[in-house]
């Protein structure tokens, strides 16, 4: 649709002076190679209908130009998806032995809940969310969220008991008798951030039970901090 050719239409249709013809070679002058008679047609036969009835040809004409504007021609086309390729053999087939395996369980009880998709069970949301925490450097004095995660994860384990701390025979002795590399303060302070932090991040279940253990390691490290700051002030009055 051209507005200005729809123009040229309404002038033939509000004017008594336009005849048919003038109608027509002012469409082509305008409209050129483009130009389709076809197209036209039906607007000038409506007007040349109206009988001088100008109210009636511009209804016409009003009608048409609508119609006109809402078929664009333009013609969408959606890509095909793109089909996946499909799985080997012996992986459907171990598929398959590992979801009767799940339901065997399921029935004799070993499995409360809904039960986990193959996706679910080869590729755990679990592991997913902890495998940024794992990989890289755990120097918690850079500052980064995962640096404080593992710093604070080897501490909760250790007070766990889960994992023992063993002195490297080797090391030198100044590492030995070096002191922790972060004061407890220091530690309280990253570990609140990181609980205020670790929610905005990765499965909101283990984020939850991170910052639940989070809250009770850090009151475990408020009360060492006052119980140390108690002796110290002792320690000077006795002295």
């Amino acid at each position: 649709a051209d507005p200005l050719a729809w123009k040229i239409i309404r002038d033939f249709a509000t004017s008594g002076e336009m005849t048919l013809p003038d109608a027509e070679t002012a469409l082509q002058a305008h409209l050129r190679v483009r130009f389709d008679d076809s197209h036209w047609r039906p607007a000038l036969k409506a007007i040349m209908d109206a009988k001088d009835v100008v109210e009636d040809a511009l209804k016409a004409v009003d009608h048409l130009s609508q119609a006109a504007f809402s078929c664009s021609g333009l013609k969408l086309r959606i890509p095909a998806r793109t089909a996946l390729p499909p799985k080997p053999g012996q992986m459907v087939s171990l598929e398959a032995e590992l979801m009767d395996s799940v339901r065997v369980l399921k029935s004799c009880n070993r499995i409360f809940g809904t039960l986990l998709t193959i996706d679910e069970l080869l590729d755990p949301v679990g592991e997913r969310s902890w495998a940024d925490f794992d990989s890289g450097s755990s120097d918690a004095k850079d500052g980064s969220i995962k640096g404080i995660a593992d710093e604070v994860r080897c501490e909760i384990a250790i007070a766990k008991g889960d994992v023992i701390e063993i002195e490297d025979k080797d090391a030198d002795v100044d590492d030995v008798s070096a002191g922790p590399s972060l004061l407890r303060a220091d530690l309280l302070k990253l570990c609140r951030q990181l609980e205020a932090e670790c929610m905005q991040y990765g499965d909101p279940v283990f984020s939850f039970e991170l910052s639940s253990s989070l809250a009770k390691y850090c009151a475990s490290l408020q009360r060492d901090e006052l119980l140390n700051n108690k002796q110290t002030t002792l320690d000077r009055f006795i002295v």
